[in-house]
């Protein structure tokens, strides 16, 4: 009677998995059919009842994923894909579609973990590296980040993009000479691309190397960068630094004509003047400074400078106390040199 029982059982069981698989097969089936008619809905009910016969066969699994990312339903391919993952880890097409899914959905931890993984298995190229480094940037690790820029400029030295992004890991960790190489060879490879040029501009200004910083910004606005009030200043700003004063006082007085009676715009204005011993115009640009903030005290203290420096000594030496009465704190620039 046990052997009997025992024989019923296994029957019973080996009919049910067959029962399964005709199932899943008839499903599977009507599933690839209905998504080729574009009958979408039908066609994803069809696979999850094929799946739910046969959870563990890969085939449905890849087809269900290739469907999810046909109607771009990426959130419902991922899982998919994951379970394909604990099917075989070393499928390159399953690590590859897990890769970039979840950089696509901002899973940027998982996606660098699944590109580490890609790497082991053939068809790892630069474009991959790429996005490993992108995702290593997201979770700000620098430092895997600018090993898998490298290994893309490794598998191809012409990857503009690899050049720039380990130009910006260079920047993040402030070694802006490394930077600079990086960014000549990404606009060498790609000269069109404004955006980084700017960038490179700002590098250099970083280096204290403004002629080159001002050299790259007019070269960015030539390329189509827009003249945006950021654009304007850090232009201005190195044009100063190069002892160009009018073409820096022309830059703020456009963005001055975007932002206008901004005090912070006037009051560079004001310093620039200074600086290029125009004191009668610094004198006029800090007077607009206390228009718009009568309680601005360090304009009128430097005001105050400007009236001595061009020759009115008593008079400046006046509105220097009156600006350190009202403000204390403005005695120290007494006893230092004012400088940028």
């Amino acid at each position: 009677m046990l052997i009997a029982g025992i024989s019923i059982f296994a029957f019973t069981r080996a009919g049910a998995v067959t029962d399964n698989k005709d199932s899943a097969d008839f499903y599977y089936a009507r599933a690839q059919k209905q998504q080729a008619e574009r009958r979408y809905r039908d066609a994803e009910e069809s696979y999850l009842k094929a799946v739910s016969f046969q959870p563990k066969d890969a085939a449905i699994h890849h087809s269900l994923g290739k469907y999810y990312l046909e109607v771009r339903k990426y959130s419902e391919a991922l899982p998919v894909y994951e379970r394909l993952y604990k099917m075989d880890p070393r499928n390159a097409e399953t690590l590859n579609q897990l890769a970039n899914l979840s950089f696509n959905l901002k899973k940027y931890a998982d996606a660098a973990k699944y590109f580490e993984v890609l790497t082991t298995v053939p068809g790892f190229n630069d474009s991959d590296a790429v996005k490993m480094g992108k995702a290593y940037v997201q979770i700000e690790d620098y430092g895997r980040a600018t090993i898998s820029f490298e290994t893309a400029l490794r598998k191809n030295d012409k990857n503009a993009e690899a050049a720039y992004h380990l130009g910006r890991c260079y920047v993040e960790t402030s070694n802006y000479k490394k930077a600079a190489l990086y960014y000549q060879q990404a606009i060498t490879l790609a000269p069109t691309k404004y955006a980084w040029i700017y960038e490179f501009g700002l590098v250099y200004f970083s280096l204290q190397d403004f002629p080159n910083a001002v050299a790259q910004f007019e070269k960015a606005l030539a390329s189509g960068m827009p003249r945006s009030n950021t654009y304007l200043e850090n232009l201005g700003m190195a044009q100063i630094n190069t002892k160009d004063y009018e073409k820096g006082i022309a830059a703020f007085e456009e963005l001055l004509l975007k932002k206008p009676n901004d005090q912070d715009i006037i009051y560079l204005i004001a310093q620039t003047w200074y600086k290029a011993g125009k004191y009668d115009k610094a004198i006029s640009s800090w007077e607009k400074v206390m228009n718009v903030d009568e309680t601005n005290y360090r304009a009128l203290y430097m005001m105050g400078m400007a009236y001595q420096k061009s020759g009115k000594i008593d008079k400046g030496r006046a509105i220097c106390d009156q600006a350190i009465a009202k403000d204390p704190s403005l005695a120290k620039l007494k006893m230092e040199k004012f400088s940028f």
